[in-house]
């Protein structure tokens, strides 16, 4: 075992991290400019902070030549840096007036080199038929009492609700795989501008309002827990409670595996995830086998003995803001390919659009007789499996207070496709494959294209299920490709966004690298006060700092803690189980 390093050691190390960044911050852009073409591998000459050394000089065609010169000479390809540099030169003020058609890939990680979404042909691309769903009663009370919200949002919200209530019960069998209508879903926006809480809340709600609130999961939790909680917990306080509220938990335990969670700060997770300190680096791998529809998951530990869960699935719905996602969707970046972007939809507000402002109504807040009782008969109809919850005894017969429960004869309703139905997937998944391996769509989203085309079946099931419907015929069909082509559009403008307001930006690279710099000091040193941190970040100005701090404490990456007179800011972590080794 390696010997911890005494905090003499902790402190160097911290220093010598924090004067590299000193010195660099301190350099004018020649020096750095001297620096990176005499020093850096070229991969490195596409680094954000390299980057933006680097066009500082790209109109003084001399100074540009030299720089492409010596990048050639270190065997990068001038090309590559050129286009790169071409396209970030047209989005310095946020508009493009030449678009660059950019067929070959650069590693700059925050330029989208192909920003524009392909559009379908033709023959494949079809119009809203402007169903009278459920769906579309919600969407319209949500556009009332969330009128600020990004219009993708109310779609977003209903839908999760809808994926939620639905609770695993429902499946398309479609050969050897099994299709049910588990949806991640994300809404991005900047903070407060486009009401991404007000508009959640209303799903939630409605779920709860509707009788519904049993299928929904602990608002924070760990992947430890969320483990122990879907292979079937029942409350402590189980026998103490009316026989109303027992049967509640037992509707509840019925459906421990099967679950729809809200995540509010969603953002802040993403970060804990890929922190190898944290509990939650294993959610990545846990949440692309709940979305998956395996009929069993299996863990073991130690500590914990072997936790079975049977039938796993889950809705997720969470908020982030641009800002919160810039570190995770580089190009490259390992989320892109190991299934975990590709298994979300991104909602964000239309490129462009400026927040709305219309207040929302002067009224108490009433919810439509119709999404409740529509809500409600149709997660009765669903029906509910069997469940008996007993308290364990001894072999003398002495009680142990320990209760246990069991599930069986759990409801499924198998839908079908109509033939037409089955032509337009087909068709629509061909479309998208054939764009995805064209100039026009970049390496990184063909894994989200591929799974496009069951996000739409599974849109497509929730629509025609709460309708009373096992058939899934062409309208629902139709209705969910639209619904799935604005995700599509959503994602596009998403990487295109950050390409501009990431790769660009001066204030936005300094901000990210100051996050990072406080991240790496409270790790390292178990924490700090602001006045203690800005001794080590030179040229930052106490209110700078304060922001940060603010906003890292907001998506929970630290927390702070009073101490007499001092405030201690911390790196956030949650205790993890110990289990003493993997089974």
């Amino acid at each position: 075992m390696a010997a911890k390093d005494e905090p003499g050691t902790q402190y160097e190390r911290i220093k010598a991290s924090l004067d590299a960044w000193e010195m660099w911050d301190a350099l004018n852009e020649q020096e750095r400019l001297e620096i990176i073409v005499n020093q850096f591998p070229q991969a490195e000459w596409y680094e954000q902070d390299a980057f933006i050394t680097l066009m500082h000089f790209y109109d003084d065609k001399r100074a540009w030549g030299r720089i492409k010169a010596k990048f050639t000479d270190i065997g990068g390809k001038d090309f590559d840096l050129e286009q790169a540099a071409r396209y970030a030169a047209q989005h310095r003020n946020g508009h493009d007036p030449h678009p660059v058609d950019v067929t070959e890939s650069t590693r700059f990680p925050f330029v989208n080199l192909v920003p524009k979404m392909p559009a379908l042909p033709d023959k494949i691309a079809c119009v809203s038929p402007q169903l009278e769903t459920w769906l579309s009663t919600y969407v319209a009370h949500s556009q009332e009492w969330a009128p600020r919200a990004a219009p993708g949002y109310h779609a977003a919200v209903g839908l999760w609700v809808l994926s939620t209530v639905a609770a695993r019960r429902i499946v398309v069998h479609t050969g050897s795989h099994d299709v049910f209508p588990s949806l991640f879903l994300a809404m991005i926006g900047e903070s407060t501008l486009w009401t991404k809480t007000t508009t959640a809340a209303i799903g939630l709600r409605i779920i709860r309002q509707a009788g519904c609130g049993h299928f929904l999961s602990p608002d924070r939790t760990t992947p430890q827990f969320l483990l122990k909680l879907m292979s079937g917990v029942v409350p402590q306080d189980y026998s103490k409670k009316h026989e109303d509220e027992q049967e509640l938990m037992r509707k509840a335990y019925g459906f421990s595996a099967q679950r729809g969670w809200f995540y509010e700060e969603w953002g802040g997770m993403l970060h804990q995830m890929r922190r190898v300190d944290s509990p939650h680096a294993e959610l990545n791998k846990l949440l692309i086998v709940l979305e998956g529809g395996a009929p069993t998951f299996e863990t073991g530990t130690i500590q914990r003995g072997l936790e079975r869960i049977e039938h796993p699935y889950l809705a997720l719905l969470g908020n982030a803001t641009p800002h919160d996602l810039l570190p995770f969707m580089g190009e490259g970046d390992a989320w892109w390919h190991d299934g975990f972007w590709p298994r979300f939809a991104c909602i964000t507000a239309p490129a462009g659009q400026e927040p709305v402002r219309t207040p929302r109504p002067r009224k108490p807040y009433t919810i439509p007789h119709e999404l409740l009782i529509g809500l409600h008969n149709w997660d009765e109809r669903l029906g509910y499996p069997q469940v008996s919850i007993e308290e364990t005894t001894l072999e003398s017969g002495k009680r142990t207070g320990i209760w246990n429960g069991t599930v069986s004869n759990k409801p499924e309703h198998a839908m079908v496709m109509a033939e037409e139905v089955y032509d337009a997937m087909e068709a629509y998944d061909d479309a998208l494959l054939t764009l995805s391996h064209t100039e026009h769509v970049h390496s990184d989203l063909r894994p989200w294209y591929a799974r496009a085309k069951e996000k739409a079946l599974r849109v497509a099931m929730l629509l025609a299920s709460v309708e009373g419907d096992d058939l899934i015929t062409l309208p629902y069909w139709q209705e969910a490709q639209v619904i799935v082509e604005g995700w599509r559009q959503n994602l596009h403008d998403l990487v295109s966004g950050m390409g501009m307001d990431a790769g660009q930006t001066r204030q936005g690279m300094r901000r990210g690298r100051l996050e990072r710099r406080v991240e790496e000091m409270l790790s390292q040193s178990g924490g700090m006060t602001a006045r203690e941190m800005q001794q080590h970040l030179k040229g930052v100005t106490s209110e700078e700092l304060r922001q940060v701090l603010d906003a890292m404490e907001k998506i929970g990456t630290i927390w702070h803690q009073d101490v007499g007179q001092k405030r201690l800011y911390l790196i956030f972590k949650e205790e993890a189980e110990t289990d003493g080794g993997e089974v």
